[in-house]
């Protein structure tokens, strides 16, 4: 599901988090802030009842966070364009888990790192076997539902283009809700990153990112 390609947006800050918090107070209980936008990721980043990290971006992130001296605070959204939105106001101070892409560089102070990469995957539902894996040309005259301003959508529009498809797009406003769209039938197909979703097969890998 995830605005994939796991860099670390808009923060990392490339030395924007001073180091010295930590190391100039050792026992402080004070420690300054880093507020953190996600969406729920299981096994990447989910919360606990106690409201703490866990997952393969949480231990990235907490171990940056012990390093520079902050504490973090996780802020919850629905959906890649609030996400952003809370980033450009400064509701929220970092974005982890995006894609990297030259309009978002344009925006955005990345990590110098990258921390991850993944496919970007066309989906359909396990029991539709109109559609079998690889298979290009089935993709014109699809009903394919998508996230209007995630970067995932952007990468598929770039892959059609450069194959000279077309396909019905359907905007939702999430992922759960594209997913929902599938299972009843008013979409074939959707986009995802890497990973498995229950009830959804591959059809086509798009992209890396």
């Amino acid at each position: 599901r995830r605005l994939t390609a796991a860099l670390l947006a808009a923060v990392l800050l490339a030395g924007a988090l001073p180091a010295h918090a930590a190391a100039e107070d050792s026992f402080s209980t004070t420690l300054p802030v880093l507020r953190v936008g996600y969406m729920l990721d299981p096994g990447y980043l989910e919360l606990d009842a106690q409201g703490t990290g866990h997952g393969y971006i949480a231990e990235y992130l907490t171990n940056i966070a012990q390093r520079a001296g902050y504490t973090i605070e996780y802020v919850p959204y629905d959906t890649a364009a609030a996400t952003f939105a809370a980033l450009d106001s400064g509701e929220i101070d970092v974005v982890p888990d995006c894609i990297k892409t030259p309009e978002r560089e344009e925006k955005y102070l990345f990590g110098a790192t990258e921390i991850g990469a993944m496919n970007n995957a066309l989906i359909v539902a396990d029991s539709d076997d109109r559609y079998s894996y690889g298979d290009v040309g089935a993709v014109s005259g699809m009903r394919v539902a998508v996230q209007g301003s995630y970067a995932t959508t952007e990468l598929f529009n770039a892959w059609l283009a450069e194959n000279d498809l077309s396909c019905r797009e359907q905007v939702y406003p999430s992922y759960e809700a594209a997913f929902e769209a599938v299972r009843s039938g008013a979409a074939d197909a959707t986009l995802y990153g890497d990973g498995l979703v229950e009830g959804f097969r591959t059809v086509i890998n798009f992209a890396s990112s």
